[in-house]
């Protein structure tokens, strides 16, 4: 079993949410972007089961940790239990799931910005979870640092989800029934490599970032 420091965000005092997620607080746009490319990341990854934004569930703010060892630097997100859902590359769900990156990423690079139905979810759960009440312009925040990962996935090199997959093999010392051997397996790289092309191609050439 391995330690994070830090804290569960259901474990944080209000006024201590309060100093980070205020709209005028020092750290709130630096929060509120890293929010925003965790919810990216688990896009990429199809993980369900953390922040209630591109999918319609309520999520599981359990798997995040806020970690502020200094205040005066910003706070930083760690994530916890992460989850990789592939789907098999060549059948129906995927391509249902592709089409939805597809039309998220296109509506995040709406000019002027709009509030997308996928943050106004995360604005809920944040309201009725943890008493945070967050803002329009905040979550048009949330929605750039979404848009910023998709943009750095989409430059991420073709061979790096291979090498990540034999890292992470390579990394198994102990195992307990084949656990970690059978999770490795279960990784499908054809499947990450279709969203990332898919992201790519939703972003129509704006990848500066």
């Amino acid at each position: 079993m391995e330690y994070v420091n830090g804290f569960n965000l259901h474990h944080v005092r209000a006024p201590t949410l309060q100093q980070i997620f205020h709209e005028e607080a020092p750290f709130g746009e630096a929060i509120l972007t890293e929010f925003g490319q965790v919810i990216a990341f688990d896009v990429l990854c199809h993980n369900s089961d953390r922040l209630p934004c591109f999918w319609e569930n309520e999520g599981n703010l359990r798997n995040l940790i806020l970690y502020w060892p200094d205040h005066s630097l910003p706070p930083r997100l760690v994530l916890i239990d992460n989850t990789l859902s592939c789907i098999r590359a060549d059948g129906p769900p995927s391509e249902r799931f592709l089409s939805q990156v597809a039309s998220f990423v296109v509506r995040l690079q709406a000019t002027p910005p709009q509030l997308l139905v996928e943050t106004q979810r995360f604005k809920e759960r944040m309201s009725t979870s943890l008493g945070i009440k967050l803002t329009d312009g905040q979550l048009l925040t949330v929605q750039d640092g979404i848009l910023r990962m998709f943009k750095k996935i989409a430059t991420l090199p073709p061979m790096l989800f291979d090498q990540l997959r034999t890292q992470v093999a390579n990394s198994i010392v102990r195992d307990y029934r084949d656990v970690w051997k059978l999770g490795v397996e279960a990784i499908s790289v054809p499947f990450l490599q279709h969203v990332r092309i898919r992201i790519c191609e939703s972003l129509a050439g704006s990848l500066s970032l």
